[in-house]
């Protein structure tokens, strides 16, 4: 998980100028400095709390920004991650064994979130349907979108659920998201649900 993210981290460097994701466009470029500097902080348990009060920082000042209801769709980036650092840099087992349960029920209320935006605003999601038709399966785009909608708050609920309904779920995230590299990209793969 922690090389994971830290390859994360490099990439968003890579990218530039951005708060902990693409979408999130800053013209500050100590911020891309600041993401390397949390990838390098990430390998070692004495400064992974640093790390995570660096992705906490870099969240609230993409708050200055942008509004609190755009950056809920990244609350699993900015604060489950660092959610889960902290539990993991720690030697006390009690207390580290969480560390996955934050990071799930993070992804799990991101995804949520993500979703009732396509009831509230499917206008948002016009654009991307548009540009890319292959999504809908030949459904017209104001039948598709509700039911993505309900297919990715199904999936985020699923993340809360029975251990049998979280591994499904996380299956079947993984699935997609991957399957959303070809057409997306590396950069921006929660762009499909």
């Amino acid at each position: 998980m922690r090389t994971v993210t830290a390859a994360f981290f490099v990439a968003i460097f890579a990218v530039g100028g951005v708060y902990l994701t693409p979408d999130l466009k800053t013209p500050s470029e100590w911020v891309s400095w600041a993401q390397l500097l949390i990838a390098a902080l990430i390998f070692w348990r004495a400064t992974m709390p640093l790390a995570a009060a660096g992705i906490i920082g870099l969240w609230v000042l993409a708050l200055r920004d942008y509004d609190l209801f755009h950056l809920l769709d990244y609350l699993a980036l900015g604060v489950a991650v660092a959610g889960y650092l902290i539990p993991a840099s720690l030697d006390n087992d009690a207390w580290r064994k969480h560390r996955f349960e934050v990071l799930r029920w993070g992804v799990a209320i991101a995804l949520m979130w993500s979703s009732l935006e396509k009831f509230a605003y499917p206008n948002w999601f016009y654009p991307l349907v548009e540009e890319k038709p292959f999504l809908t399966f030949g459904m017209p785009r104001d039948v598709f979108i509700p039911m993505a909608g309900v297919a990715e708050f199904t999936m985020g609920f699923g993340l809360i659920w029975t251990p049998l309904v979280r591994q499904l779920s996380a299956i079947a995230l993984f699935i997609i998201f991957n399957a959303a590299v070809y057409p997306f990209g590396r950069i921006d793969p929660s762009a499909t649900l």
